[in-house]
C-alpha cells in the first residue's frame, strides 16, 4: 500500500512538471543551444525590468478568442499603468508567430500604446543572478496563455493565464503605484553597485547602455520628471576616461526610427557632449563628415530643430539629392518641422520649393493647422516678412505626373493663403491684407 501510494504520488509529480516542462524558466551559462531552445527572439542584455507576454499562433488549436481577448486587455491595462509610454526601463512584450517585428528588448522604446510582437523562439535574460532562458516551444499543449515577469534581479517568474497581470507586475517588482516603480529605478541608475555585479560588462559596454539610456531622457521630461542629464553625462565621460570610445555605432543610435511610426532620439546634449568627443577623436575628416550627414539625414524628419541646428553647426552638409531623397518619406509619423524646413532652406541653402514645391512659410501654415500648440506670432511675423514673396506660389503641385507629398494625406494645389483659408488660420489670413507692402505688420 505504501509502494502503491508512493508510485501514484510519484506519477502525480511527473505530470505536474511535464506541465510546465514545455514553457519554463531555465539558468543557463554560455549560449543556449539552438536545437533545444530554437531561436533568440528577444534578449534582455542588462539587468532591467521586464514584461512578456506569451500566447499561441492563431492558427493553432490551441489558441482561443476568449482567452486572447482578455489577455491583450490585461496587456492594455499593464500600459495604462506605466502611462501608455512603454520605455527600455520595462519593456513590454508579446511572443507569437508574427515575424518580423524587432528582437532586441531594448530597442523595442515604444512611444505608442501598443504591445510589441515578436516570432517563437526563446528569451534570454541577463539578470544579476545569472543568465535566464526562457524555453518558448511552439509545441506546448498544456498552457498555452501566459506572462514573464522579471525584475532584473531574480529568476524571472512565470505566470500562467490570462488574468491578474497588473497585481503580479506589481508583486513581483515590489510597487503599489507608477511613482513607486520610477523610484525603484532611479534607486537602481544611482547605485553604482548594482553593474559592478556584472565584472565582465567591458566600459565598452557600459557606454553603450549610457547611450540606451540617454534615450528616455525627452520622454521623462515631457511626463514632468526630474532627469539630471549631468550625471549621465558624468558617468559617460568617466567610461570614455577608462578608455571606451564614442563611434559611428554610438552616435547613430542617438537618432532612430523603426519604420513603423515611432521614433527616439536623445537630448540634444548628450549628442552635443559625445558629438565634440568624437570630433576630437582619430578619424579622418572625411569619415566625420560623412557620419555628420548620416546623422542629419536621420534627423530631419523625427527630431527636434535643436539637434538638426547642432548638427548643421558642427558641418553636417549633406548633398541636396540627399536631403530631397529624405524628405520624399514624409508622412504623418515622420514629420518635419518648420524651424527644421527652415534650416535647411536658410542654413543649408536647400531649395525647398524646386525640389519638393513646398515652401517655408506654407509648411508654417499646414504645421500650425495640425499642431496648434506651436503656434507662435513672433515666428509667424518673422516668415512672412522674409518670404511674403512666397505666398502667392502655388504648392504641392503635379509634377511630372505625380505630387512631392501625398494629396491624399497633404493639402494639394494652394497656395499659402489659400492654405490658410482651408484651415481657417485668420492670423495668418490678416497679412493678405497688407501684402503690397513688405514693410506692414499687422497687429
Amino acid at each position: 500500500m505504501i509502494l502503491f501510494r508512493f508510485i501514484l504520488i510519484l506519477f502525480i509529480a511527473m505530470l505536474a512538471l511535464g506541465c510546465h516542462a514545455p514553457r519554463m524558466i531555465v539558468n543557463v551559462q554560455g549560449e543556449a543551444p539552438a536545437r533545444n531552445y530554437g531561436k533568440q527572439v528577444l534578449a534582455f542584455t542588462v539587468p532591467q525590468y521586464s514584461v512578456v507576454a506569451f500566447r499561441p499562433n492563431p492558427d493553432d488549436d490551441t489558441y482561443d478568442n476568449v482567452a486572447d481577448a482578455e489577455q491583450r486587455e490585461q496587456m492594455t491595462q499593464l500600459i495604462e499603468f506605466f502611462g501608455g509610454a512603454i520605455t527600455s526601463e520595462c519593456p513590454i512584450m508579446t511572443i507569437e508567430d508574427e515575424a518580423g517585428y524587432v528582437e532586441d528588448a531594448r530597442d523595442a522604446v515604444n512611444q505608442k500604446p501598443k504591445v510589441r510582437k515578436v516570432a517563437q523562439g526563446h528569451v534570454r535574460f541577463e539578470n544579476r543572478t545569472g543568465p535566464y532562458i526562457f524555453h518558448n516551444r511552439p509545441d506546448d499543449r498544456k498552457k498555452p496563455f501566459g506572462l514573464i515577469v522579471s525584475n532584473g534581479i531574480d529568476e524571472p517568474r512565470i505566470f500562467w493565464g490570462t488574468r491578474g497581470y497588473l497585481l503580479r507586475v506589481k508583486r513581483t517588482f515590489n510597487i503599489d503605484s507608477y511613482a513607486a516603480f520610477r523610484d525603484s529605478v532611479l534607486a537602481r541608475e544611482a547605485d553604482t553597485r548594482f553593474d559592478a555585479v556584472i565584472p565582465e560588462v567591458s566600459v565598452q559596454k557600459q557606454l553603450d547602455d549610457r547611450v540606451e539610456q540617454s534615450l528616455t531622457i525627452i520622454e521623462h521630461q515631457r511626463r514632468g520628471e526630474q532627469v539630471r542629464v549631468d550625471t549621465l553625462l558624468a558617468s559617460m565621460d568617466s567610461l570614455i576616461r577608462c578608455g571606451a570610445v564614442v563611434g559611428e555605432h554610438q552616435l547613430l543610435k542617438l537618432v532612430e526610427r523603426d519604420g513603423g511610426g515611432w521614433s527616439i532620439a536623445t537630448h540634444p546634449e548628450v549628442l552635443k557632449h559625445l558629438l565634440n568627443n568624437y570630433l576630437n577623436g582619430p578619424d579622418s575628416r572625411e569619415d566625420k563628415v560623412y557620419l555628420l550627414n548620416q546623422l542629419l539625414c536621420r534627423a530631419i524628419l523625427i527630431s527636434d530643430p535643436g539637434i538638426v541646428e547642432l548638427l548643421i553647426n558642427a558641418g553636417a552638409n549633406p548633398r541636396k539629392q540627399d536631403i530631397w531623397e529624405i524628405l520624399y518619406h514624409i508622412t504623418p509619423d515622420y514629420f518635419p518641422s518648420y524651424e527644421t524646413m527652415r534650416l535647411l532652406v536658410d542654413e543649408l541653402a536647400f531649395d525647398l520649393y524646386r525640389y519638393c514645391r513646398v515652401t517655408p512659410l506654407w509648411w508654417l501654415i499646414y504645421e500650425r493647422s495640425q499642431l496648434p500648440e506651436r503656434r507662435d506670432s513672433q515666428v509667424l511675423a518673422e516668415e512672412i516678412r522674409k518670404r511674403k514673396h512666397d505666398a502667392d506660389k502655388v504648392c504641392n503641385v503635379e509634377t511630372g505626373g505625380s505630387y512631392f507629398l501625398d494629396p491624399e494625406i497633404f493639402p494639394a494645389d494652394l497656395t499659402a493663403w489659400e492654405l490658410a483659408e482651408r484651415f481657417g488660420d485668420e492670423e495668418v489670413l490678416a497679412y493678405r491684407t497688407f501684402s503690397q507692402s513688405p514693410a506692414t505688420v499687422p497687429e
